[in-house]
């Protein structure tokens, strides 16, 4: 078998198949879906700025991480985008999710642990920082979170019971000649 892109795509950064479908993320800033058995792509998902690094997909959502430095979550069967998440100030350079919890890591040297009540309510629980260079990969079960960096080094970060619950953003705005309100974050 040999699925060949499109050549102005550039290529491919990342992957993940089951017995359907292959889901690709490529440097032309798109997600591409096929046919596994046919080979034809079936879906190409846009909305990127950058090449699409790292990607992971369940019957739900599928979830990428970008260079534009966001990661958006797309309905897997219609394609449509849900939701972009936005804390990272580098590339997102590889990402996990699994159980209502998922892990973003970026060149900015930090990672980012969510809550996941839904494909449309994800709420940043805790930021992790302790590398020196770009964290490349992170991966998480029930007790730890295992990351590797380009400082060389693999770090077991933390017990999940120790991460902190979310915090709950309260937004108001306002302005008079004495004082400018924005936001403020509250931990519940």
């Amino acid at each position: 078998m040999e699925l060949r892109v499109t050549k102005n795509s550039k290529g491919v950064y990342c992957l993940q198949y089951d017995d359907n479908k292959i889901v690709s993320g490529l440097r032309d800033n798109t997600i591409k879906i096929w046919d596994r058995k046919t080979l034809q792509c079936v879906k190409e998902l846009q909305g990127h700025t950058g090449s699409v690094l790292c990607l992971q997909y369940d019957e739900r959502a599928i979830i990428s991480g970008s260079s534009d430095s966001t990661v958006r979550v797309w309905d897997v069967t219609t394609g449509a985008m849900l939701n972009t998440l936005i804390h990272h100030c580098e590339a997102v350079l590889h990402l996990r999710f699994c159980n209502g919890m998922m892990v973003t890591c970026s060149k900015d040297r930090s990672i980012a642990v969510w809550d996941m009540t839904s494909t449309t309510e994800i709420m940043l629980r805790r930021v992790l920082v302790g590398h020196r260079a770009a964290v490349n990969v992170v991966d998480f079960d029930e007790k730890y979170i295992v990351s590797a960096s380009g400082d060389r080094t693999i770090k077991e970060l933390t017990s999940l019971s120790e991460i902190p619950q979310p915090y709950r953003r309260q937004t108001s705005s306002g302005s008079n000649s004495n004082y400018s309100l924005m936001s403020v974050l509250m931990e519940d």
